[in-house]
């Protein structure tokens, strides 16, 4: 499974590529990971950040709920967009999510693969992340537009129905943790101090029930 990346800007652009694979780990892998090659100062620069060191490509295990670490740089201020591209390699049921740290902005790539942004030169390199999530227990047909995930003990709803609902999460023996309300806006966050472990997280609103297990860790 690929996906590629792409930053276009100031006239050039520059990719990186995630690759999910059995035999990876998730640190330096001679056989399979590339270190990032610096180019022009005047050209965005695009790159994975992981195990310490900047990719061009990085290949992982697909152990669920994947969070990936992008760096980007460029010594011009402006306005840079993200392409991706490659996503028809996963199941069409898997959540593809880019995550704007310094907007605060969670976009889902399969929705729209292009995200436009204002850069500054002053801007934290660690600005982007990728979310690629496990494709069981993802929302039913019937209430599609619903996606749920987890990150940093975080239980985030992406909601694109622009329905009002109800969240309630439990644990495995389905004891409720919390209930909260969801806004037709497109993102809720729920902080968890909860163990490492398997939840259970129910989404209502008018068109259904989705129930999404999510691993906390």
């Amino acid at each position: 499974m690929l996906s590629e990346l792409r930053a276009n800007g100031n006239n050039y652009y520059d990719a990186t590529f995630v690759h999910f694979n059995s035999n990876a780990t998730a640190d330096f892998d001679n056989q399979y990971d590339a270190f990032k090659l610096e180019g022009l100062e005047t050209a965005p620069q695009l790159y994975n950040m992981a195990a310490g060191y900047n990719l061009s490509i990085n290949e992982l295990p697909m152990e669920g709920n994947e969070v990936v670490d992008l760096g980007f740089k460029c010594g011009v201020a402006g306005t840079y967009s993200l392409n991706a591209s490659g996503m028809e390699s996963f199941n069409s049921s898997t959540p593809i999510l880019l995550e704007d740290l310094k907007l605060n902005i969670l976009q889902d790539l399969r929705l729209n693969p292009v995200y436009s942004f204002n850069y500054a030169t002053s801007d934290s390199e660690a600005r982007f992340k990728l979310h690629f999530k496990a494709a069981t227990g993802i929302a039913d047909p019937a209430n599609s537009g619903i996606f749920v995930y987890s990150y940093e003990h975080t239980v985030v709803i992406n909601n694109t129905t622009n329905l009002n609902g109800e969240i309630r999460i439990f644990d495995m023996t389905g004891r409720e943790l919390k209930d909260a309300s969801m806004s037709a806006t497109s993102e809720t966050r729920l902080p968890l101090q909860v163990a490492v472990g398997t939840y259970i997280v129910k989404v209502t609103t008018a068109q259904g029930t989705v129930n999404q297990k999510v691993y906390v860790k």
